[in-house]
């Protein structure tokens, strides 16, 4: 593995460590909690994704919530 490979999987590390200890703090305060992580998560992915043009991720996350949100009106 180069240096810039080493670079990338240890950020990928430091950052899966980040969200999975976001999770464990959330899991103690309740479901709540929880997808307020996951909301913060998949904000800062599209928001990355959008930097390296791919601004379509957004719309994709939209259409996930409006899934949910129609799932659950009924």
């Amino acid at each position: 593995m180069n240096a810039p490979q080493k670079a990338a999987h240890t950020a990928q590390r430091n950052q899966a460590d980040h969200w999975n200890r976001r999770q464990a703090e959330a899991a103690e305060k309740g479901p709540d909690a929880v997808a307020a992580v996951w909301w913060d998560a998949c904000r800062m992915l599209a928001r990355k994704a959008e930097k390296a043009g791919t601004p379509d991720v957004w719309n994709q996350l939209a259409s996930h919530l409006h899934d949910f949100y129609r799932h659950h009106t009924g």
